[in-house]
């Protein structure tokens, strides 16, 4: 598989920042095979949409807004890449091709069959070289064409339904010029476009029988009353509007909920009504506060700090010698290593603010224990008070600093982001290597998607679905023939790079949770224990001193004062050992990875058991791809709902 020149793959190399992906939009098409339905009205309609999305793409790219996130030269104006994704059949597919051409698009194609098979479909000599022309210009442009698995005989239908459900997955709007009949079978327009309204993308109906204008068709309940869906100039104004939302990024403002929280966020929004160098100087600092997306595309390789280890290295400590990983593999050309290089400064990101995040509640917790020792040595012995209420006031107002760090470069939610966004990436880099994709509804599922409407702000994530769709428009396609030796490659990689690594990673949090949930439990009983034994003992000298009062009697009062105070200190610390297991959530997670590691277990079977010598061997493969990246998409987003509301809080 090649890599499609035309749109940039971020490399691999290190770099000071995450990839910023160039602005691109992919017009699909599906359509009449019947020449006689292409009347100049509908090839008139085919125009004027292509057009109108070129001039609405065009107006995005010179919103400043676009300058800030899309990926272009410094000094040169964000240049959009415009590409029209055609089976190239008889009839809409190659019209809307050659429109699209003429107005400036690149072309994708994508074959159901073998270049050979496949101009057994064209009727005459004139129409196989209108095909074969095609082919070779994409191939001197060094334009991708795909090629599936797919026969003719009885798996026919399907392939064509394939090449059709593929061309949805990989556009971003779909035109359909159609009759609004049902398909008269499997991979028939009436059953592409019903996939789309399921599977996502808006649909441009131009009608082919002349009695409706275009209609755009936003969802399946629009499909089921095609009479109440938008048309005419109101489908024009709503396109524009889902150009516009689809492509600018979203605005974001996170209010906090603790009152550090509430503080930085009015901080932020007084900064902003400051005019001058002031203003500027409190929005550029508490900008990651707010801005997720911004926050993200200025991030740096993290650098380790021994203080932000505390978590990960008393994790390893209490849980053991970790499961064993398999080797990383290098991703294949094109799709696979454009993913790969988005999902590396994700997931470093992520392990960095996690480690941060993690590890600062880790020091909350102690430092509140020893706060608690402060206070009880300053009640305990007069002529240690002073010093141990200088040390309690130092204590809490770190713990102040910590929260308010926390707070204000927002190390939680950059965790919880950054990390779903590493998912999404890496589930999206195994689908894209068969020209599959994340369809929207299972990213809605784990992540808001689109703000409210009429809000003015939207949901503190919904810049993650906003960057990932924005690289997946950008993403190239596989290039090639998706044969035997092919596959058996991909599922190799796929074996190991999805299925195995993930297995051996709950597993891995299987057992490490399970012995650190363990420990802290055992550690507060140990301390529950001590403390009844020392106030046991408390009582047993105050019996035996009685009313004493002998020279002893000092040193018994020493002891009792002592012990009392060891007694004072010890629920801290065990209240500090189920503080830490609550945070951490241990028992959830071992339950989670366990259901986890039997999940990829039972994918790995179900993978090595396909024939890949069969027919559409890769749509059968990507299948138990998809299926796999849902179930780990659903585990994502569990993941995140456990953890998106344990902020870190002085409460």
């Amino acid at each position: 598989m090649s890599v499609d020149h035309a749109t940039p793959s971020p490399s691999r190399a290190p770099a000071p920042h995450p990839p910023r992906p160039p602005l691109a939009f992919r017009i699909g098409i599906t359509g009449s095979r019947d020449p006689e339905q292409l009347s100049d009205a509908v090839r008139g309609q085919v125009r004027e949409v292509l057009q109108a999305v070129r001039e609405h793409i065009e107006a995005v790219a010179r919103d400043p807004a676009a300058r800030t996130v899309y990926g272009h030269p410094p000094s040169e104006p964000v240049q959009p890449t415009l590409r029209i994704v055609s089976p190239l059949a008889e009839g809409a597919d190659r019209l809307v091709a050659l429109l699209a051409r003429e107005a400036g698009y690149a072309l994708t194609v994508v074959l159901p069959f073998s270049r050979t098979d496949y101009e057994k479909d064209f009727a005459t000599a004139d129409s196989r070289s209108e095909f074969d022309r095609l082919l070779d210009e994409a191939a001197l442009e060094s334009r991708p064409v795909l090629t599936l698995d797919g026969v003719r005989g009885d798996a026919e239908t399907r392939s064509y339904e394939a090449v059709g459900r593929l061309v949805v997955r990989n556009c971003d709007l779909l035109i359909a010029v159609w009759d609004g009949r049902p398909a008269r079978g499997r991979g028939g327009s009436g059953d592409i476009v019903g996939f789309a309204t399921r599977f996502g993308p808006p649909v441009w109906w131009i009608d082919t029988t002349g009695g409706n204008p275009p209609r755009l068709l936003r969802s399946r309940s629009d499909l089921r009353a095609p009479h109440r869906a938008p048309r005419g100039a109101q489908a024009a104004s709503l396109l524009a509007e889902i150009v516009a939302r689809m492509l600018l990024p979203p605005r974001m403002e996170r209010p906090g909920h603790s009152l550090i929280g509430r503080s930085v966020h009015a901080l932020y929004r007084f900064g902003r009504t400051l005019p001058g160098a002031v203003g500027r100087h409190v929005q550029r600092h508490l900008e990651p506060y707010h801005d997720g997306l911004l926050a993200y595309l200025r991030e740096r390789p993290p650098r380790k700090n021994p203080l932000w280890q505390l978590f990960d290295r008393g994790h390893r400590r209490i849980g053991g010698v970790p499961t064993p990983v398999p080797p990383p593999r290098t991703p294949p050309a094109g799709p696979g290593a454009y993913w790969d290089a988005l999902f590396r400064p994700a997931d470093l990101a992520a392990s960095a603010y996690g480690d941060r995040y993690r590890s600062s509640y880790l020091w909350i917790f102690g430092l509140a224990s020893l706060a608690v020792v402060c206070a009880v040595a300053s009640l305990a012995n007069a002529a240690l008070k002073p010093a141990a209420t200088l040390c309690e006031l130092w204590l809490l107002l770190t713990i102040l600093a910590l929260v308010a760090v926390n707070e204000r470069r927002n190390w939680h939610g950059r965790w919880i982001a950054y990390r779903l966004l590493a998912e999404l990436c890496r589930k999206q880099g195994s689908l894209a290597l068969f020209g599959w994709s994340l369809p929207p509804p299972a990213l809605r599922h784990t992540l808001p998607m689109e703000q409210a409407e009429n809000a003015e702000l939207g949901p503190a994530e919904t810049w993650v679905a906003w960057y990932f769709n924005a690289a997946v428009r950008a993403s190239p396609m596989p290039t090639g023939s998706l044969c035997e030796p092919e596959l058996i490659a991909a599922r190799a990689y796929l074996r190991t790079t999805l299925v195995e690594e993930q297995r051996a990673y709950h597993a891995d949090r299987r057992m490490r949770s399970r012995r650190a949930g363990a420990w802290l439990v055992q550690g507060g009983e140990y301390a529950f224990f001590a403390t009844l034994g020392l106030v046991m003992i408390k009582l047993l000298l105050l019996w035996l001193s009685g009313d004493h009062q002998d020279a002893g009697s000092e040193g018994m009062h020493a002891i009792i004062v002592a012990l009392g105070a060891s007694a004072a200190v010890l629920p801290a610390i065990a209240a500090a050992f189920v503080g830490i297991r609550a945070y951490a959530e241990l028992e959830l997670l071992e339950s989670q990875s366990a259901r986890m590691a039997h999940a990829m277990s039972e994918a790995a079977v179900r993978i090595d058991s396909l024939d890949l010598a069969q027919p559409l061997a890769s749509q059968d493969l990507a299948a138990e791809v998809f299926d796999v990246s849902a179930i780990m998409l659903q585990e994502v987003a569990g993941w995140a709902d456990l953890f998106r509301v344990k902020n870190v809080e002085t409460g």
